[in-house]
């Protein structure tokens, strides 16, 4: 990154307070700041990403289709064309302060609906849309529909958010035809595409198929990012059930890696080793205080151990971050139980609920006593495995294997 590329970087962190303390005018001039300062040379990609998703801010969909054309004239690497994804960068962050910030992305859907009725067999209408409605926890069934329909072969790359709507329904092997549709483009490889295409394979029950794509990956990766592989191939083992496989992964990952210390604190629970769990997620919050994974699974650690009041501080601590977290609402559930807190715990069970509607569904029933409701509760922990993020694509691809299975319900006991 040059020190242009940072400066405009500095300057939308601040565009972001700004706009979330309901300070519009102020944070306009900041993006107008940034954008005097993301005048990159015209072969420079990383720069026009930059005006790009400046273009986006502003709600100018005519200029960032024409920016995001220029981008695609000059590279077909999809770790660069991946900055492209619809997400707005901050956007996602303002979904959560309120009003201020919210209004401000209803009003750029408003303009984004004006710029697809000019350009209906645009795929970029439905693109922009799929990552402004995720910031705004809009549905956006019917922009993947029209995302499928008008993304033809230059626009490929785009269909990664087909493959990860795919993998949310369950939907496994079209997913796969999505990544794997994506990894073609981009020959004669990439190493980001390939981690798509293993994490896939792994869903389909092939261990040796996903060991192969992130090897490939590895291959393909400049030299820093192989560690960022491995933890990541690592993370795909852990959540799928692989404890001992991950925690040999993860232990050759160098510890100022946290993502890759949280994943290696869950495989040591996994696997039964409580106490070594326990000190390693301590050193990841200790790194990292802000990691809602690593949080989760602290408080399942003691929890375990049963020193229920610094599991609540933690899972306490984690719904006040993450609301939306199902895992975090079932170890609160766990805690109400065995505070003996009925009422308490009925109500997280119907906030579980909207999490895991189907998988709480057919493991447990409101008409069952509470009793059956925590067996139920940890076996849906047991149906997660190593699953204890908001990854909800990977966590509902899971389920959807284990509901096929047989011995689903949970006994009263």
């Amino acid at each position: 990154m040059t020190s242009a590329d940072a400066s405009y970087q500095r300057v939308f962190q601040e565009f972001e307070k700004e706009l979330g303390a309901g300070r519009e005018e102020q944070a306009l001039r900041l993006l107008e700041e940034a954008r005097r300062r993301a005048l990159p040379a015209e072969e420079d990609v990383v720069g026009w990403l930059g005006r790009y998703q400046l273009a986006l801010y502003f709600g100018e969909f005519d200029e960032a289709e024409r920016i995001g054309e220029k981008i695609l004239d000059r590279t077909r690497r999809f770790e660069d064309i991946q900055r492209l994804l619809p997400r707005l960068i901050p956007a996602a962050d303002l979904s959560a302060p309120g009003r201020h910030a919210q209004d401000y992305l209803t009003r750029l859907l408003d303009r984004l609906d004006l710029y697809r009725q000019r350009r209906p067999d645009s795929p970029w209408g439905p693109y922009f849309s799929i990552g402004i409605g995720h910031a705004r926890r809009r549905s956006h069934d019917g922009d993947l529909k029209d995302l499928a329909r008008t993304a033809g072969p230059r626009y490929v790359w785009m269909r990664r958010d087909l493959g990860k709507n795919k993998l949310i329904a369950g939907d496994v092997d079209g997913a796969l035809r999505e990544f794997e549709a994506v990894r073609d483009y981009c020959r004669p490889g990439d190493w980001l595409a390939e981690c798509h295409v293993g994490e896939a394979r792994l869903l389909r029950g092939g261990l040796r198929e996903m060991t192969a794509a992130f090897a490939r990956a590895e291959e393909l990766a400049p030299a820093h990012k192989r560690e960022e592989i491995r933890a990541w191939k690592g993370q795909m083992l852990l959540w799928s059930g692989r404890y001992a496989r991950a925690l040999s992964v993860l232990s050759r990952v160098p510890e100022s890696s946290p993502y890759a210390l949280c994943w290696k604190g869950a495989a040591l629970y996994k696997l039964g080793r409580k106490a070594q769990a326990l000190t390693v997620l301590d050193a990841t919050l200790s790194r990292s205080p802000d990691d809602l994974e690593a949080r989760i699974w602290r408080g399942e650690v003691l929890l375990s151990l049963g020193r229920r009041d610094e599991a609540r501080r933690d899972v306490d601590a984690a719904i006040a971050v993450a609301p939306q977290s199902g895992y975090a609402h079932v170890l609160r559930a766990l805690l109400h139980h065995a505070d003996a807190r009925a009422e308490e715990m009925r109500r997280e069970c119907e906030l579980i609920r909207r999490s895991f509607p189907a998988p709480l569904s057919e493991l447990w029933s409101p008409s069952e006593p509470l009793s059956a409701a925590a067996v139920a509760l940890r076996r849906l922990l047991a149906l997660s495995r190593g699953v204890r993020s908001s990854d909800g694509a990977f966590a509902a691809a899971l389920f959807a294997r284990a509901r096929r299975a047989p011995g689903r319900r949970a006994s009263t006991p």
